[in-house]
Formats: structure tokens, C-alpha cells, sequence
């Protein structure tokens, strides 16, 4: 099985490395108009490769499908595409637009395959219950939140208790009565106990189910905001409509990429969802991206004098990312709580 992965953040790596020596030369020899190469560089190169490259890390299962592959080539052809088109635009002093208005196409049909993946192929990992990411991102190749780990351990304890009551019972009645064979009852708690299997007979309530896949609903959203603004790129690069171009950033940066690293976030360290507060720094950062997108728009249509539902949307973001950042700082202190305790 091809790591696609691997693949894709090493192509982001390359770009950001162009970028970062391009920009270097731009301060160095004021040639401000290659900006436009170093932006398309930075964030079709790097920024939208690496997302994807941590998507299908995080959900091997996308590995495992031919689409995979198309979808790479195209998202690496389109990064290509849109790098060489910038320069073509900037050395044709503005007029050569050709090839910009055909790589807008491709990262396109690139985001639509993505999105097709994940929507087909994590939901059936969810289903099969694979690993959330491979063995060597994280230390136990099968991740369990914390809670998850002591209401296991409790269980464990009482199916062994109750295994071993169950065998003196069984000891005491064959000395006054024939052996008899264990009931079902009887042979599931001694498999549980036999086998090791604390949630064998533990279940998880709707409130940490629907935490379960926050990771994915913020990832699906990240998808549909890049779609989206991929869309409204090609009709930018189509129709010249420039005023548009900060309604298309926004979707991308506080839409895609912003909700892509959350989701990221929450599916490696998934002790984050244990909490009603991810629930709450969902919504938020939902209805902060959404307010900035409906905003921009509004901003577009008045000419920049109606701003007042983008600043109260960016307090919304803001609250969104400091609860992300006390969601983060808590799993981990809760982790190294969990980690000292262990090995006293």
C-alpha cells in the first residue's frame, strides 16, 4: 500500500523550501511582483498538500483505494500548474492568463476527490473500527482516550472478580452435585476475563459518541469551505471578478485550512473529545468561519463600509482557538497526570 501521505508532505516540503527561498530573494531584491508566485507557492504548494498529506495520515483508510492515486497526480499537477501560471502572469505583465484559468480546474477536481474519499472511505474505517492512525504517529497503535482506558480498567476488575466467584461456586456445587456445564452468562464473563476484553461489556453514552466524530465533521466542513472557494476561484480566474478574491481567501484560510488543523488536532489527540467544552469550540469556530464568509461578502457588496458581522465573527474565531488551545493544554497535562500515576 502506497503512503500517500509520506507523498504529499514531502511535495509540501518542497514547495515550502521554494517559497521560503523565493521570498527570501523578493526582500532581498524588492521584486515585490513575484508575490504572487510566492503566495501560490506557499499555499497551493505547501499548505494544501501538506492538509492532505495529514488527512490520509490520519484516515489510512484513503490509502487503499486507485483514487488515491488520481487524486495526488492531480493535486500535485494542479500546484505545479498554478505556480508556473502566477510566473506566467507576472512576466507577461498581467495579460497572460491562459494557463492560470486552466490549473484553477485542476485543484478542483483534486478537492472533489478528496472529499469523495473521505466521505466514502473514513466512514468505513469508522464502521470497521481500524486504527485512527498508523502505530508509528502515536504510541499505541490502537488510541483510546483516557476515560475510556479507566472505565476499561474498572470493568476488568469486576469481570475477574466475578469470573472468580463464578469458578468457587462451580467448585463448592461439584462436591454436592454433578460438574455441570457454565451457562452463557457464565462463559461471557470468563472470556472477558480470559481474553482481555475491558469494553467487552462497557458501553459509551450518546454525548461521547457524538464527540467521537468531531474530528471528522470539522475535517468535512474544511472539504466543503475548500470546494467551495476552489469554485469561487475559477470563477475569479474566468471572469476577472477581482473584488471577489477576499471572499475566496477567506473561505480557504479560516474555512479549509483552519478547520482542517482542528480536526487534525482532535484526531491525534483524541482525549480532547472526552469534554462538552468540544462541542462548544465547534460551534463556535463553525459559526465564526461562516459569519467571516457571509461578511466578506457583504464587505464585497458595500464596498468595505459593512464590517460589523466580520469583526464580531473574528471575536467568534477567537474564542473558538483559545478553547482549541485549553482543550490541547488540558489532554496533555491529563496525559502526563495519567503517565506519572502509572509508574509510581
Amino acid at each position: 500500500m502506497i503512503s500517500f501521505d509520506r507523498a504529499f508532505v514531502l511535495v509540501g516540503l518542497a514547495w515550502l523550501i521554494m517559497g521560503m527561498v523565493l521570498g527570501f530573494y523578493i526582500a532581498f531584491a524588492q521584486q515585490v511582483q513575484f508575490v504572487q508566485v510566492h503566495v501560490a507557492m506557499m499555499l497551493s504548494g505547501f499548505v494544501l498538500l501538506t492538509a492532505y498529506g495529514l488527512i490520509y495520515r490520519a484516515w489510512p483508510a484513503l490509502n487503499e483505494t486507485g483514487l488515491g492515486h488520481l487524486q495526488f497526480w492531480v493535486a500535485t499537477i494542479a500546484a505545479l500548474g498554478q505556480v508556473f501560471g502566477a510566473l506566467q502572469f507576472v512576466l507577461s505583465g498581467g495579460t497572460a492568463i491562459t494557463l492560470v484559468a486552466l490549473a484553477s480546474a485542476l485543484p478542483l477536481l483534486g478537492a472533489l476527490l478528496q472529499a469523495w474519499l473521505f466521505l466514502t472511505r473514513a466512514a468505513s474505517q469508522a464502521r470497521s473500527g481500524s486504527p485512527a492512525v498508523k502505530p508509528d504517529l502515536v504510541g499505541d497503535p490502537h488510541p483510546k482516550t483516557e476515560s475510556l482506558q479507566r472505565e476499561g480498567a474498572r470493568s476488568s476488575a469486576c469481570v475477574s472478580i466475578a469470573a472468580q466467584a463464578i469458578r468457587l461456586i462451580d467448585e463448592i456445587s461439584t462436591e454436592i452435585s454433578p460438574p455441570r456445564c457454565p451457562n452463557s452468562l457464565q462463559l461471557k464473563l470468563m472470556l472477558a476475563a480470559r481474553v482481555g476484553r475491558p469494553g467487552l461489556l462497557t458501553f459509551a453514552n450518546s454525548e461521547e459518541r457524538k464527540m467521537a466524530h468531531i474530528d471528522r465533521a470539522f475535517v468535512g466542513m474544511a472539504l466543503v469551505w475548500l470546494v467551495l472557494g476552489m469554485f469561487l476561484g475559477l470563477y475569479i480566474g474566468v471572469t476577472h471578478s477581482s473584488q471577489f478574491v477576499p471572499l475566496h481567501m477567506t473561505m480557504l484560510l479560516p474555512g479549509f485550512v483552519l478547520f482542517a488543523a482542528y480536526g487534525a488536532f482532535y484526531r491525534l489527540w483524541p482525549s480532547m473529545k472526552e469534554t462538552g467544552l468540544a462541542k462548544a469550540q465547534f460551534w463556535l469556530s463553525f459559526l465564526g468561519v461562516l459569519g467571516q464568509v457571509v461578511g466578506a461578502y457583504q464587505a464585497v457588496q458595500s464596498g468595505g463600509a459593512d464590517s460589523m458581522l466580520v469583526q464580531a465573527s473574528w471575536l467568534l474565531s477567537i474564542l473558538g482557538g483559545m478553547l482549541m488551545g485549553w482543550l490541547f493544554w488540558k489532554s496533555g497535562e491529563a496525559k502526563s497526570h495519567a503517565s506519572a500515576h502509572k509508574h509510581a
